[in-house]
């Protein structure tokens, strides 16, 4: 319950951002904060330091270039797969968002590796593993399961495709994950 709680906020977070046609490129647990508010824990969204937008002008030529094409910013653990080849949307945050909730429940993400590029080719490429796999005593129901692995699909296509879908997705299991907390 508390994984589905606070990715909700993050979801949303990210959504109010995406409604600015801000991609943030970068998100990761040290990048949400827990915060408290009126008795409530609130998630804050940091460091939109590389983020994209196409209303950014760095260069003040009245461009909209952010970055150049084809270069790759981000942290490995968290990136999507198009995002190695320097190709963004909202759809790769919602990839990171799947890798956050995997390690909320999991305790890690679903890839490592002994060098930057392996863990690059496991991010592309690799199918990632189950909750219980990663970590046998999850406490994720399969419905839960379900939310995490679409968000962690290879093909942005084939991912929820914005926020306000993992939203609807995670908010429709809270009846079901309260009854097996």
């Amino acid at each position: 319950a508390v994984t589905r709680r606070i990715a909700v906020q993050v979801a949303d977070a990210i959504r109010g951002a995406h409604t600015e046609k801000i991609v943030h490129r970068d998100l990761k647990p040290s990048n949400i904060v827990l915060a408290e508010r009126k008795g409530k824990d609130f998630c804050k969204i940091l460091d939109f330091g590389i983020a994209k937008s196409p209303t950014s002008d760095s260069t003040g030529s009245g461009q909209t270039l952010v970055t150049q094409v084809g270069v790759m910013m981000g942290t490995p653990h968290y990136m999507a797969p198009e995002q190695i080849d320097g190709e963004v949307d909202r759809r790769s945050d919602i990839y990171a968002l799947g890798i956050v909730m995997f390690e909320m429940l999991a305790g890690n993400p679903p890839f490592d590796a002994e060098s930057i590029a392996e863990l690059l080719a496991k991010q592309k490429w690799s199918a990632p593993p189950k909750v219980h796999e990663a970590y046998a005593d999850a406490d994720c129901p399969p419905e839960l399961e379900a939310v995490v692995r679409k968000c962690l699909e290879k093909k942005p296509e084939d991912r929820f495709q914005d926020a306000t879908e993992v939203i609807k997705a995670l908010e429709a299991l809270a009846p079901k994950v309260a009854a097996q907390a």
